[in-house]
């Protein structure tokens, strides 16, 4: 059992790296589709032009709120998400929203990922995080690739893998409580703002 158990272990993360071509191979198998139904893309074209467009990878608070903006300034996105009861919803809306895992490059294909600018990557999961940046960034090199994390050790990683710009939940929310500190005190809004630029220049 433990000897099972510690290769198992020891295997997984090669199995995970392999999972997309793993998957483009069983896809291309001659089988029933209810067999490879959620494995395959939905090939639904996006109710948008798929050029200079940005890719919101992730539909939670962040991915919401960045799709929110974009529509309201007139810029073309498309979102992918692996929550397939949040895509049916905001399909119905009117969303280009479509399921599928973004680290399996036919996803980013199906995307528009050679001719997008930009890539946002807001997911939750820092392992696919690291998988999309690098995917991306070979797949199309000249895109702005930005993503979300959670902790400042990770920032040296992901730029080494491809990021462009990473935001960082702790760090970021450290300087929203400086500012709000700093607003309770009437700072004025320029000294609030040569503080939150002096502190990222020192952090970033």
């Amino acid at each position: 059992f433990l000897t099972v158990a510690v290769w198992t272990m020891a295997i997984s993360p090669f199995l995970i790296n392999a999972g997309p071509r793993i998957s483009e191979w069983f896809c291309g198998l001659p089988l029933p589709h209810n067999l490879k139904v959620g494995s395959e893309p939905e090939m639904v074209s996006p109710p948008i032009a798929l050029k200079d467009h940005l890719i919101i990878v992730g539909y939670g608070p962040n991915g919401r709120n960045l799709a929110r903006v974009a529509g309201m300034e007139g810029i073309p996105y498309i979102i992918i998400d692996m929550n397939p009861d949040t895509v049916a919803e905001e399909r119905k809306k009117g969303q280009p929203i479509f399921f599928g895992d973004a680290a399996n490059p036919s996803i980013l294909t199906h995307a528009g990922i050679e001719d997008a600018r930009i890539l946002a990557v807001v997911t939750n999961d820092p392992f696919s995080s690291r998988t999309i940046t690098a995917m991306a960034r070979k797949m199309n090199p000249g895109i702005y690739i930005l993503i979300r994390t959670r902790f400042l050790r990770d920032i040296d990683q992901l730029r080494s893998i491809g990021a462009d710009e990473v935001i960082v939940d702790e760090f970021e929310s450290s300087i929203e409580v400086i500012s709000r500190v700093m607003r309770k005190y009437l700072a004025p809004r320029m000294a609030i703002d040569r503080v939150n630029f002096l502190v990222r220049e020192d952090m970033y």
